[in-house]
């Protein structure tokens, strides 16, 4: 288990971020409420909030240089959606054959 070092949380940071993906997922699941206008003024606000608020205390300090930080993100976010694509993704052209159909693609 990896141990976190010992860092100030920002409660009101945690807090925003958590109101801001409650909307996202308020948002997404029935009944919607986007069409109205409450949702049209909150859809300019929910996510990139999130994302504000996500990125307001991040910091390179862990890492010497920008791209030290770059290879590091890249193994820990690729390497999983490769191997996802690997698992996942045979079963669509395996399914295709054994329909009858040469080849499907991806995209359908």
């Amino acid at each position: 288990m990896l141990k976190q070092k010992d860092s100030v949380r920002f409660e009101w940071i945690d807090l925003a971020k958590f109101t801001s993906i409650f909307l996202v997922v308020l948002f997404h699941s029935p009944p919607s409420i986007g069409g109205t206008i409450a949702g049209t003024t909150l859809s300019h606000v929910r996510l990139p909030s999130f994302f504000f608020y996500a990125g307001l205390l991040f910091s390179f300090s862990r890492h010497q240089s920008f791209i030290s930080f770059v290879k590091y993100r890249s193994k820990q976010l690729l390497i999983p959606y490769f191997l996802f694509i690997l698992v996942v993704g045979w079963e669509k052209p395996l399914l295709a054959r054994r329909n009858g159909n040469a080849f499907l693609s991806a995209f359908d």
